[in-house]
């Protein structure tokens, strides 16, 4: 699970009116922003959008996340570029502590 924060920079208060996966990989995202949609952000607020990524194949996987707000037309919402890479076989990562 990785999660990105959405800061609100602007003089008005954002809106995240919706989120949007697109791309050719984007099956193999999931997002959650539940605790953004439809909120309003204040100058310096920020909320959490998190992202899930269960590659479908191996090899390199991308996807756009595409968050959508209260901003005048034509507005087509802000683009983040997505990327992982798929493996064919499942991983182990061992972690040793002290």
């Amino acid at each position: 699970m990785l999660a990105g924060h959405h800061p609100e920079t602007g003089a008005a208060p954002l809106r995240v009116t919706s989120l949007e996966l697109a791309g050719p990989a984007a099956g193999d995202f999931q997002v959650d922003g539940t605790a953004c949609q439809g909120r309003q952000l204040e100058r310096d607020g920020t909320c959490t959008i998190e992202l899930l990524f269960q590659p479908q194949q191996a090899g390199p996987r991308s996807a756009t996340l595409i968050v959508h707000q209260n901003l005048p037309k034509p507005d087509k919402g802000t683009p983040v570029d997505l990327t992982g890479e798929g493996f064919s076989e499942p991983t182990t990562t061992e972690l040793t502590l002290p």
